[in-house]
């Protein structure tokens, strides 16, 4: 319990640098909760951190909309050289 309150505590109160790492993590739910409650406090306190969780959820929503098909079909209506067409595909998993 001590110790757990402790993490809180320091977590709380780390520079906002050295939660950035922490707060991409808890979007995909690996931290303990101890860290968790520790970043919600700080961002509750910190109006940049706030400012970067709301891009972070930005990002995640984008690239979950991402959609490979109209990624293919933009490729598809480009006109750029057949290899680097080919590449791109490749690059994206989108097949040759």
């Amino acid at each position: 319990m001590i110790r757990a309150t402790l993490t809180v505590l320091r977590v709380a109160s780390r520079p906002c640098r050295a939660n950035n790492l922490d707060l991409s993590r808890a979007a995909d739910g690996a931290l303990p909760r101890p860290v968790r409650i520790g970043l919600a406090i700080h961002v509750f306190q910190c109006r940049y951190c706030r400012r970067f969780l709301r891009q972070l959820r930005f990002l995640r929503e984008a690239g979950r909309r991402f959609d490979a098909a109209a990624a293919a079909r933009a490729l598809e209506s480009t006109r750029m050289p057949e290899e680097v067409r080919r590449r791109l595909s490749r690059r994206l998993g989108l097949g040759t």
